[in-house]
């Protein structure tokens, strides 16, 4: 018999006027306490941490949980670094906090969950990099060329740039490849005046390949 059931007999015995036991009663319940106490000590031992690639957990507060009024539960806390060295499996979800996002594991690749405010920055030097948290990169070409290098397609399965050239310049602009990828086959291309163009990266095939 469970320790609930247990106590729910020495209520009824109470309410028929039975004799109860005192001691068995207080043993019951210090039982009861001592059971809560455990949980309590065992969600925090949880806090604080985050899981390894050898299995072994370390997650920098994948459980946060209080009375307060405040519950509420805080995913594994990880770097786009951390985030490579993991062996996923499907329906894993971390908060990436180098690009601010939620991401979930499909058994392939890491997507972005329900985000919605997307990465968009202006470019008007003669070169730029683009950057994890980069999603749509405007380039201004009056005053100069310029020259945009993308990212590696290594662990970046399905992501998507998109690019739009806004000035109707004689300059060039230029998107390149980063190390040995291609852009569909090419080192690099030339965006046309006014001209827009969405790249997906392709890991498999080591390369960016054009959506439109």
């Amino acid at each position: 018999m469970g320790l609930l059931s247990r106590l729910y007999n020495f209520y009824n015995d109470y309410l028929g006027n039975l004799p109860i036991d005192d001691t068995k009663v207080d043993a019951e319940l210090n039982q009861l306490v001592s059971g809560h106490n455990d949980q309590e000590n065992r969600i925090a031992a949880v806090e604080g941490s985050y899981l390894k690639k050898d299995g072994s957990v370390d997650m920098t507060g994948p459980l946060k949980w209080t009375e307060s009024g405040d519950e509420y539960i805080r995913i594994p806390r990880l770097t786009t670094a951390q985030r490579d060295l993991l062996t996923p499996t499907a329906s894993m979800v971390i908060h990436n906090t180098t690009v601010g996002r939620f991401q979930a594991y499909t058994g392939a690749v890491w997507l972005d969950v329900l985000w919605q405010n997307r990465g968009l920055v202006k470019i008007t030097a003669t070169t730029y990099s683009a950057l994890e948290t980069d999603d749509v990169i405007m380039i201004d070409a009056t005053a100069n060329a310029v020259t945009v290098t993308l990212q590696l397609v290594a662990n970046r399965n399905g992501r998507i740039l998109k690019f739009k050239r806004i000035d109707s310049s004689g300059n060039t602009v230029t998107i390149a490849r980063s190390g040995s990828d291609t852009i569909d086959g090419n080192t690099s291309i030339t965006l046309a005046a006014a001209a827009a163009k969405s790249l997906v990266a392709v890991t498999a095939d080591t390369m960016w390949r054009s959506l439109a």
